[in-house]
């Protein structure tokens, strides 16, 4: 074999490593919650997949601030479609979850949103839903509030 051979041997074994590092990277890392986010940890028989959820912020203090809604779900390969429905003083809204990253089973969702206008001391419903592949569904309603200045 020629030097321009295992040159190029060289350079496809470096690209698949560098390659499956990135793909490590992108699935290892992890939501970094702010000191204003609250986290929910779910469980009990009707939890079905749900994990954990997190509101970052939980209290939103103006109509313009963004709101990062991160929820934990277990077993990726069930999941088929998830979403979640929000809601403001203008509207109700459905936005579909992006996976953020996946450790040991447990998959990362992510979704943000800025409401277009809240009132003070309200609590607002957030309902979540997936699909399976199988067809099942499941949902889950919580709230997150709002504290004006």
């Amino acid at each position: 074999m020629t030097k321009k051979g295992y040159l190029l041997i060289a350079i496809a074994l470096c690209l698949v490593i560098l390659s499956s590092f990135i793909i490590w990277a992108l699935r290892e890392k992890q939501y970094n919650p702010s000191d204003r986010a609250e986290i929910y940890s779910i469980s009990g028989g009707e939890s079905g997949l749900f994990k954990e959820v997190i509101f970052d912020p939980y209290i939103l203090t103006s109509s313009s601030e963004k709101q990062f809604i991160v929820v934990m779900l277990k077993d990726l390969d069930k999941i088929k479609n998830f979403s979640v429905i929000l809601e403001d003083e203008e509207g109700t809204y459905k936005k579909k979850f992006r996976q953020f990253s996946e450790i040991e089973g447990i998959v990362t969702y992510i979704v943000n949103w800025t409401p277009k206008e809240i009132i003070s001391s309200k609590y607002y419903p957030v309902i979540f839903e997936y699909i399976t592949i199988k067809g099942e569904t499941n949902s889950m309603k919580l709230f997150w509030h709002s504290k004006l200045d």
